[in-house]
């Protein structure tokens, strides 16, 4: 007999949550404010009625089939004379009649399932549950009421647990079934080489023992099949319930569900959902999240227990599979995804769902999936990622729009008390200068930020463009970083950007948020081939653990590095050297058959070096390229021989995109990518003894690391990679570098003899 706790509230959500999805009833006060102003009440009550007792501590014990649920939880108040009396108490700043409306149905089975333990306890005949909505501001209280029979209460008690039990009894018998696959499932492809086995193992390690493992896996090692496999295993052995894997981009994403949909061939009781962006989902852009403005949020409670099971039902679900069911349904597909995303084995998403404060999933883990795991692959950009999220910014220009797209007095009050201060510091700080660092942000900037949150929320707007909703959702951010600032260390700057002033409050060290959020998790692995020295990213992501790095599978001499250090591209001398890169790209392309990946830190210098080419031969990646223009550059890489593309480091072409190996011979890096120097990067630079490497160094060198791994994918492929710059030659650059590279020192002038001799060799090698 399985024995599950289960709290009243999340009782009440599962079975008896009903109607529409409203944005306008979500949330409106913090959980801080809500427990006051609810403590205020009960203190209140307590002091005109002796009888009447808070947090009153209730659990009781009902039996089915294969099942035991043990229903718990503390109402709110109770009163026993001169009849049984239960008050559930919710805060709110919603108009309370619209609220009950939508979320009635939850808090009054609260209210009912208390009072049903309540009834049995003490053989009362009847009971009156009331729900009570409180003001934060104003001491209001509403109350709605109902009186319902012992007999009834039972009844209900009954149902809402057997409507539980029975969907707990599906999931255990299924994950039951996908254990016992698990166990004996073999590994999904013929070869398994050493390594890979290796890394697996040190990987179910890392399970086992609840660890947080860093992993530098090369290009080759087949990192994602030899991080995901050991962890379906661990789940066999009921070490695992969940496995998250999570990515910075959406193509690391792809090969994950690749390899969780191969997993699935072999084991049909494994599922899985690829969590996808609300605008790409969404199936009426620009409305907003209502029942007047969206079709699929009528009636989605309604519908959604059923298209949930659907959902669970299918395997691993991808963006089209959530929304065909949602279609089918006629729901939302973001809310879809989020409500099953609860009871998935596999969830693939990106960083922000798991480490972002704003808009993390809160449902990662639940009671019966408390075993959960993460896997960060690309985790060279995860303290990158993670400092951006506990960054915020609000605009003077996105204030003006806010104030001139409404005239609500308390709106525009507000949002100009906010204006004027970003306006006084930029004319008191901003003089010769275009960033300065603000020594503090006084409260009544903070005031107004709470006051306009609260006023916007009683807008009408008429789409998610409204220049008032996109104000709404900044200022949300700017309060959860300002909440934040004792956990993570932060700054607070004022900039012109352009013809804009910009309020920047800036995250400075993320690792003790990150260590924070990893410590809610069994284990995790953070992965990538860019992790040396690991010493440095340990410290970026706030974790103490093991450090493996798992040993190159490729053949050392399919794979070359030759590092021309005779050509400086500092800023200062680009005009000056751009001849003689140009001329080296030229006798490189004509040394080879195959296309070389041209990577530069800038679009300025890609023009610079780009532009003194005038062949067809030669494509230069523009400026937000859209994902036709993606594709159709890729494709002219494969197709022809003796092509030079020129791309950005960071950008689309020079991470996680696989290009065909028949076509790439090379990668280009010129110059080490570091970003220009700014207030923000020196004061990131002063807040750790290696906040240089942080701030410049490492996002540099990653994106060279990055790049240079566009070639040489595969165990049967072979390539070069040249860099170009001094700078390469020196150890506080080199100790970046993967421990499988050999590079060699050379001048311009050897290249193209370094270039044929290698592809004269590897061809015979090969042949």
């Amino acid at each position: 007999m399985t024995v599950v706790r289960v709290s009243v509230t999340t009782l009440a959500e599962f079975v008896h949550r009903s109607g529409d999805i409203n944005y306008r009833l979500e949330d409106a006060t913090t959980s801080e404010e809500g427990l006051a102003t609810q403590r205020k009440y009960q203190a209140k009550l307590q002091a005109q009625d002796a009888a009447y007792e808070t947090e009153k501590a209730l659990e009781t014990t009902l039996s089915f089939d294969d099942m035991t649920l043990r229903v718990g939880g503390r109402a709110d108040g109770v009163r026993f004379e001169p009849h049984l009396y239960v008050e559930e108490i919710k805060t709110t700043r919603h108009e309370v009649q619209q609220l009950f409306d939508n979320m009635g149905s939850v808090h009054m089975a609260q209210a009912k399932l208390y009072a049903a333990i309540l009834s049995a306890e003490r053989e009362s005949t009847s009971c009156e549950c009331v729900v009570t909505y409180l003001h934060p501001e104003n001491d209001e209280a509403t109350m709605f009421r109902e009186t319902s029979t012992r007999q009834q209460l039972e009844s209900f008690l009954d149902t809402t647990c057997g409507q539980y039990a029975r969907f707990l009894s599906t999931l255990f018998q299924r994950t039951a079934s996908r254990n016992s696959a698990a166990a004996a499932q073999p590994f999904p492809f013929e070869e398994y080489h050493e390594e890979q086995r290796r890394v697996a193992r040190r990987v179910y390690a890392a399970v086992r023992d609840h660890e947080n493992l860093l992993l530098e896996a090369p290009t080759g090692t087949g990192k994602t099949i030899a991080t995901i496999f050991p962890h379906l295993k661990a789940m066999g052995a009921g070490l695992l319930d969940r496995v998250i894997f999570t990515s910075a981009k959406t193509t690391g994403q792809h090969i994950a569900q690749e390899t969780i949909t191969k997993l699935s061939a072999s084991n049909e009781f494994i599922n899985g959902l690829s969590i996808t962006a609300k605008e790409r989902i969404c199936l009426t852009p620009g409305a907003l999240c209502t029942p007047d403005q969206c079709e699929y949020a009528q009636g989605y409670f309604d519908k959604m227990p059923e298209a949930r099971d659907v959902l669970l039902k299918q395997g691993f679900a991808d963006r089209e599979a959530v929304t065909r069911v949602a279609r089918a349904f006629e729901i939302c597909p973001w809310n879809l995804q989020l409500d099953a995303a609860e009871w998935m084995d596999f969830l693939v998403c990106d960083y922000n769902y798991v480490f972002d404060p704003l808009v993390g999933l809160k449902r990662l883990k639940n009671r019966q999936f408390t075993k959960v795991a993460v896997l960060a692959d690309e985790a060279h950009r995860l303290g990158e990622r993670v400092r951006e999220m506990l960054s915020a910014a609000i605009s003077l220009e996105l204030l003006q729009r806010g104030i001139d797209s409404t005239y609500s007095r308390a709106v525009v009050t507000n949002l100009l008390a906010m204006r004027d201060f970003v306006e006084v510091s930029a004319s008191t700080l901003l003089e010769e200068q275009d960033e300065a660092e603000l020594p503090d942000i006084p409260k009544t900037f903070w005031a107004a930020v709470d006051a306009s949150i609260d006023a916007i929320l009683g807008e009408e707007f008429t789409s998610t463009t409204d220049d008032l909703y996109a104000c709404l959702f900044e200022l949300i951010r700017v309060r959860t970083i300002k909440e934040l600032m004792d956990v993570a260390q932060h700054a607070n700057f004022i900039k012109k950007t352009g013809q804009d002033t910009v309020l920047v409050i800036r995250c400075l060290a993320p690792g003790m948020w990150l260590n924070d959020r990893l410590d809610d998790y069994s284990n995790s692995v953070r992965f990538s081939g860019t992790l040396s020295p690991p010493s440095l990213f340990q410290e970026a992501h706030g974790v103490e653990g093991p450090v493996v790095r798992a040993q190159s599978v490729l053949d050392p001499d399919r794979f070359g590095v030759c590092i021309v250090n005779d050509i400086s591209t500092y800023y200062r001398q680009r005009e000056r050297t751009a001849e003689s890169i140009r001329e080296l790209l030229r006798c490189v392309r004509d040394s080879t058959e195959g296309n070389w990946l041209v990577a530069l830190p800038s679009y300025a210098y890609l023009q610079l070096i780009a532009g003194g080419f005038d062949d067809d031969q030669v494509r230069v990646q523009e400026p937000n390229i859209s994902l036709d223009e993606r594709m159709g550059f890729i494709e002219w890489i494969n197709e022809a021989k003796s092509r030079l593309a020129f791309v950005v480091m960071g950008g689309v072409f020079t991470e996680s995109v696989d290009f065909e190996p028949s076509s790439l011979a090379g990668v280009v890096v010129i110059g080490p990518a570091l970003p220009p120097s700014s207030l923000e990067l020196e004061r990131i630079r002063d807040a750790s003894p290696n906040g240089f490497e942080f701030a410049y160094r490492q996002p540099a060198m990653a994106r060279v690391i990055q790049a240079a791994g566009r070639v040489v994918r595969g165990e049967n492929d072979y390539g070069m990679v040249i860099l170009i710059d001094p700078r390469f030659t020196h150890w506080e650059y080199e100790q970046y570098f993967p421990s499988h590279w050999q590079p060699k020192f050379t001048r311009a002038m050897e290249v193209p003899s370094v270039v044929r001799s290698f592809f004269s060799r590897t061809a015979v090698t090969s042949g």
